[in-house]
């Protein structure tokens, strides 16, 4: 089974305020941030993962080619 990806966005559990590269940010809860943000790196156990659920559980196939006797359309 192949290894689930690493999350892409993060979401800030609590309001703080901290130093990035000399600059004081304020970070408040709920705000969205990318998973390779600095202060996602700088204050990990601030943040989790934004979790994305789907009520489909097909995984959607699309069809490459056309069926016996069909063209595939331009």
């Amino acid at each position: 089974m192949a290894k689930a990806a690493e999350p892409a966005l993060m979401i800030a559990t609590s309001n703080f305020t901290g130093g990035i590269g000399g600059r004081n940010i304020t970070i408040r809860e709920g705000m969205i941030f990318r998973a390779d943000d600095m202060a996602v790196q700088t204050w990990p156990y601030a943040f989790r993962a934004i979790v994305i659920h789907e009520s489909n559980p097909e995984p959607r196939i699309e069809s490459a080619t056309a069926a016996p006797g069909e063209k595939r359309g331009a």
